[in-house]
């Protein structure tokens, strides 16, 4: 009894593959396929041939030298485009004939397609798509982090006025889909389809229809180049502030994901690809957003400070941040630290303090960019180490604590 299954979205934990393939050979129209022995003290899985099929020696296909392979452990996102997904495996005595003939039915010119077996039909069509993203080399952890903040940037991007946000559906839909998908890796139009052999093993296709989802790749690409062209030139308008920094930033996330979207698109369609993008690389745009965090200043100002330690801790987290310190900026941050001992019952022989730092942001307008405050109580045996303490908290909030994450998630909130 033959059992066929066909899937267009699948996702979650991939298993090892069963396959290796050379990327440099499918992205020339060559991907051949490669099978591992089976496990040992099993025989090796051989679907049914029809009687009308050709002979072995004629559907022969010559296997790709293996490689060192590594282990891909991501699942391969896989967007709603119904385009890339149109061609079906015709079947002749029971048997897909993609499952002995991928070629005849996924031609090299026009499909990525990869075939896979296992004993159960997850694990067909898992390691199915593993082999298949595994064509498109990628750093699956850095990849993974861009597209999750490239979405984010998306969600944001309302707050900024750029007229071809408005008008990028097709990457406002990429990143939508980013956003309801559990795992990442950039890969759209793929589709699985499974069958079940007499013998009990299940094989599994995965393919890209090359000329569709090329298109799909290009138009995104294409889209995201004018968003980030767009927000240069908006940073050009407004130098030295914040509002020129995160454009920059904006752009830095896009072009992230676009860099690893052309390299996809170079796979599918070299000839697509050669165009390249007009902003160079990422490492281009990150440059230019050093030059424009450089530019702005800001004027660090705390009153209530012991020998200077708060504005010493704010001055750093500013120059962290690539900014500079001075008083011939745009901003200027003004801080109050306070401090007074409490008295407590049942203290135990311990002296209390309570501190109070509240800063903000403000433009030369006075206009408040960022506001932030804490208040906290510390103890200790001695008065005196009491408010050393505090002091110590406050700096830690500084560095790492409430004032550092309120003032990233502002900064991200202008994305």
């Amino acid at each position: 009894m033959l059992t066929v299954n066909r899937i267009n979205n699948m996702g979650g934990s991939l298993p090892p593959a069963y396959s290796h393939r050379n990327p440099a050979a499918c992205a020339s129209g060559d991907c051949a396929v490669f099978r591992r022995p089976p496990l040992r003290g099993t025989a090796p899985a051989t679907p049914p041939i029809p009687a009308d099929s050709p002979t072995p020696a004629a559907l022969a296909q010559t296997p790709v030298k293996p490689g060192r392979a590594a282990a891909v452990i991501f699942a391969v996102f896989i967007a709603a485009f119904s385009s890339c997904a149109t061609a079906e495996g015709t079947q002749k005595g029971g048997t897909p004939r993609w499952v002995y003939d991928l070629k005849a039915v996924y031609s090299d010119s026009e499909w990525l397609a990869v075939i896979e077996q296992a004993g159960s039909r997850q694990n067909a069509e898992s390691a199915a798509v593993d082999a298949l993203a595994r064509i498109f080399s990628t750093d699956v952890v850095g990849v993974t982090n861009a597209y999750m903040e490239y979405a984010q940037a998306f969600t944001n991007a309302k707050k900024k006025k750029i007229a071809s946000l408005d008008e990028s559906h097709e990457s406002r839909a990429f990143a939508q889909n980013v956003t309801t998908t559990a795992s990442v890796s950039g890969l759209i139009g793929v589709v699985t389809e499974s069958a079940q052999d007499h013998n009990g093993i299940w094989w599994a296709v995965s393919r890209m229809n090359r000329a569709e989802c090329a298109a799909v790749y290009e138009k995104t690409v294409r889209e995201n180049e004018r968003i980030i062209a767009d927000l240069r030139a908006d940073a050009e308008q407004h130098p030295g502030t914040l509002d020129a920094y995160t454009d920059l930033r904006f752009a830095v996330i896009i072009a992230q994901v676009t860099d690893d979207l052309q390299s996809k698109l170079a796979i599918l369609d070299k000839n697509a690809a050669r165009r390249g993008v007009s902003y160079g690389n990422t490492d281009a745009l990150r440059a230019e957003a050093l030059d424009v965090a450089r530019s702005v200043v800001v004027d660090v100002q705390v009153t209530g400070d012991e020998s200077g330690r708060l504005a010493n801790a704010l001055t750093a987290f500013f120059t962290k941040q690539g900014f500079r310190s001075g008083s011939d900026g745009e901003y200027t941050l003004s801080t109050e630290y306070t401090v007074e001992s409490v008295d407590l019952p049942n203290t135990r022989g311990y002296q209390y303090v309570r501190y109070t730092f509240q800063t903000a942001l403000r433009d030369r307008a006075g206009k408040d960019f960022f506001a932030w405050s804490e208040t906290g109580r510390e103890g200790h045996i001695s008065q005196a180490d009491a408010y050393q303490r505090a002091l110590r908290t406050a700096e830690t909030a500084v560095t790492e604590g409430g004032f550092a994450q309120a003032f990233n998630a502002c900064l991200d909130s202008l994305l």
